[in-house]
């Protein structure tokens, strides 16, 4: 499920070759809070036609999550786990973001079950507020992201609290087009204890992430390094699970 290089977990998550995040606004992520909260089994019944061992992944990620915390039902648990599962040909959170990131809202229907299990989850977890993390692109982006302007992130974003990770060379590394965000954050949640990968500190942002650009710098050997802070959008871009008190 996962790769090693000098006896270094490696999260695929990470590092990303290319960010396919559309310039464009897209409609708020809504309608999949009105589905029914459903053990994993059943949330994952429309989409696993997509993968090949699915349900097996399932029972995997279920027997690793009997004892949640955060007052996270095993279930709960259990769909973050499965979301980062490494799998051969492709994974789930690769599809998924791939579908996030589309126009046609009606793509992402078939996963409302679960993400209604999966992003119930991340809201029982408390948000990391004011903390800066890193988010690594192998591909240029500084030409897309403009000083003062704001951005949407559509897609789940995995984000590390320890910039030394993303300098290893199974990440970044020190040469070639690459691109790091540095980011001050309100609403990241920390999934460690949930993972597939016990010694990565991944923090993931939710769809719908709203930020600001503060600034940027030509950093030298085809880095790019871009400031943003996340700032609260001016309409909902990601409902709710469930009511919030």
């Amino acid at each position: 499920m996962s790769a090693s290089a000098g006896g270094n977990e490696w999260n695929p998550r990470l590092i990303e070759d290319t960010c396919d995040e559309p310039e464009a606004y897209l409609q708020p992520l809504d309608g999949y809070q009105e589905s029914d909260l459903v053990c994993l089994e059943e949330a994952i019944e429309s989409i696993k036609s997509l993968f090949r061992n699915l349900p097996r992944d399932v029972w995997i990620s279920k027997n690793a999550s009997k004892n949640p915390i955060d007052g996270l039902t095993p279930d709960e648990a259990a769909a973050i786990h499965l979301y980062t599962m490494e799998i051969r040909t492709r994974s789930l959170y690769s599809i998924l973001n791939e579908m996030l990131r589309d126009r046609d809202r009606r793509k992402l229907q078939p996963w409302f079950l679960y993400l209604k299990l999966f992003i119930t989850a991340l809201f029982k977890i408390p948000s990391c507020s004011v903390k800066v993390l890193w988010r690594g692109v192998k591909s240029s982006l500084h030409s897309k992201y403009h000083r003062g302007q704001r951005y949407i992130w559509w897609a789940f974003s995995s984000c590390t609290l320890s910039l030394e990770v993303l300098e290893q060379p199974i990440y970044l590394g020190e040469t070639g087009t690459r691109t790091l965000f540095s980011i001050e954050c309100m609403n990241g949640k920390a999934i460690k204890p949930y993972s597939y990968f016990k010694k990565e500190d991944e923090i993931l942002l939710l769809p719908g992430f709203y930020f600001e650009v503060v600034g940027k710098v030509n950093a030298g050997n085809g880095l790019y390094i871009i400031q943003i802070r996340e700032v609260t959008p001016p309409h909902v871009l990601l409902e709710p699970p469930f009511i919030v008190s």
